[in-house]
């Protein structure tokens, strides 16, 4: 009898093990996922002809992490304040490809406009994944 009640508390400390391990695995899973709606990818892309014979048209592209994990999007304010970092972002390295590839198109205007309005798209599909849980 001791036996019996002694191999069922295994069993049971083990499934209890189990179901710790498991919840263990969940919480690193989702602390993964919260750390990646914490950050933006920004990318500028620009189109350039190779100075080569073939002359080829290629694009390039430059892009920049910006990290917001000190801020709580679903305010407005701090979401103003994701904005302006990713306006930086963008126009950093819309400028670094422009100082790389003189020729190539788009201008640095729309260069930023365009990873701007990209990364903004991101941010605000992070900011309906919050406002879901």
């Amino acid at each position: 009898m001791n036996r019996m009640i002694a191999a069922l508390m295994a069993v049971f400390a083990g499934l209890f093990l189990a179901q710790v391990l498991n919840m263990d695995s969940a919480v690193a899973q989702q602390r993964e996922q919260a750390r990646e709606l914490e950050r933006i990818v920004v990318v500028a892309p620009r189109i350039v002809r190779e100075e080569s014979p073939l002359r080829r048209v290629i694009t390039v592209e430059k892009d920049a992490t910006v990290d917001f994990s000190d801020l709580d999007i679903r305010q407005t304010m701090h979401f103003m304040q994701l904005e302006q970092r990713i306006q930086s972002a963008a126009s950093q390295i819309c400028e670094d490809l422009q100082e790389q590839f003189p020729r190539g198109r788009p201008a640095k205007a729309t260069c930023i406009e365009r990873a701007v309005a990209d990364a903004m798209d991101e941010v605000r599909s992070i900011l309906h994944q919050l406002t879901q849980r």
